[in-house]
């Protein structure tokens, strides 16, 4: 997979009012973690944005980073914050890959096709938008694609369906439904099941 590239410089600034300085100098103020350790660096919100070309920020895209003064590093964004009515992005948690041990991270579900079971009124229902999984840096891909053309009603892709590679370990059981197509009925029902599910849970 293709990787990306970042600069950064370490950052003295810290605190709320020193951050919002930061910030409307065009730069975000970030944190690079790494096993139990941390330190503070500053980048342009433009390169980070130019990224991800507008989408979605997501933990599966590998970036090299070069912090001023530092050995360059391999990252992914772990975490980060963003203002709920402009979108800005306030902070950024960062973290450094060391080379041939495995990461925990998220990686985004996109389909493709159009299933057989929708020509018979079936919708396309996908239940995990996303999959949590162990990995070697170097194996992992930007979205898992799953192509859902010969799904009839019924039918699902689970985990164990799922094509990765070999150093990828899902935390999801095998079993568990990724996709499938269901009958609007169906569908209706499954959503209350969880709705009342989860408002057991609240009340209990």
């Amino acid at each position: 997979m293709a990787t990306r590239n970042l600069t950064a410089e370490t950052r003295k600034e810290n605190g709320k009012a020193e951050n919002g300085r930061l910030r409307k100098t065009g730069l975000i103020p970030c944190v690079l973690n790494w096993h139990g350790k941390s330190e503070n660096i500053k980048l342009k919100e433009k390169d980070f944005l130019a990224i991800f070309k507008g989408g979605s920020i997501s933990e599966s895209v590998l970036i090299d980073l070069d912090v001023k003064g530092s050995e360059k590093c391999q990252v992914f964004v772990k975490d980060f914050q963003s203002h709920p009515v402009t979108d800005e992005i306030l902070h950024v948690d960062f973290y450094k890959i060391t080379a041939g041990e495995k990461i925990h991270t998220i990686v985004p579900v996109e389909l493709k096709g159009f299933a057989v079971g929708q020509k018979k009124g079936g919708i396309v229902s996908i239940v995990e938008h996303q999959l949590a999984v162990h990995i070697l840096p170097a194996d992992l891909p930007e979205k898992f694609e799953i192509d859902v053309t010969n799904l009839d009603v019924n039918d699902a892709v689970r985990i164990k369906d799922i094509k990765a590679p070999a150093s990828a370990t899902f935390t999801f059981d095998p079993e568990h439904i990724v996709v499938h197509v269901v009958l609007p009925k169906q569908e209706q029902e499954e959503s209350a099941e969880g709705a009342a599910s989860a408002e057991g849970t609240a009340g209990a």
